[in-house]
């Protein structure tokens, strides 16, 4: 049997999380990341870069509530390289339609256990987040962003927002 493709399927689900994200945002300014294998959005703070973004789509995550069943948050092993970056960066996952999403820093996320899991694609490592660690709701991405930075708005319709 020839190994599933699943590069299509992970194409568009990437792609509408790159193009949700930035709806998010009023105070910080969130750009495209330039570099390959670099984090997929750049956020600035007051023409500033302040923060990394690292953006996907949990495709098994199909309602806009958390599976209770969930006790944690899964990220490949291979997304711990964002710990090490010149700049904080977030992990972002929204559920398979967008309606729904979660936050979590990547200093965070590699301090969780990382132990091998079996996936659709054989068995890997995953960081194992725990949900009390993570916020819901892309509302909330622009506030826990500026609070984990010690960031505040300046002006009075920044903080009245």
């Amino acid at each position: 049997m020839p190994p599933v493709d699943f590069s299509k399927e992970n194409h568009d689900a990437a792609q509408f999380v790159k193009d949700l994200f930035p709806k998010f945002f009023k105070i910080l300014e969130v750009r495209e990341g330039y570099k390959r294998k670099g984090a997929d959005k750049h956020i600035y703070y007051k023409g500033r870069l302040v923060a990394y973004a690292e953006l996907e789509a949990k495709l098994v995550w199909k309602t806009v509530e958390w599976n209770k069943d969930w006790h944690h948050v899964q990220f490949a092993e291979r997304k711990g390289r964002f710990a090490e970056t010149d700049v904080p960066t977030f992990m972002i996952m929204f559920n398979k339609d967008g309606s729904n999403g979660l936050i979590v820093d990547a200093k965070t996320m590699v301090s969780s256990p990382c132990p091998r899991v079996w996936t659709r694609r054989g068995a890997e490592h995953f960081y194992q987040v725990p949900i009390e660690k993570v916020v819901f709701g892309p509302e909330n991405f622009e506030k826990f962003i500026l609070d984990k930075l010690h960031l505040k708005p300046s002006n009075s319709t920044e903080s009245a927002k």
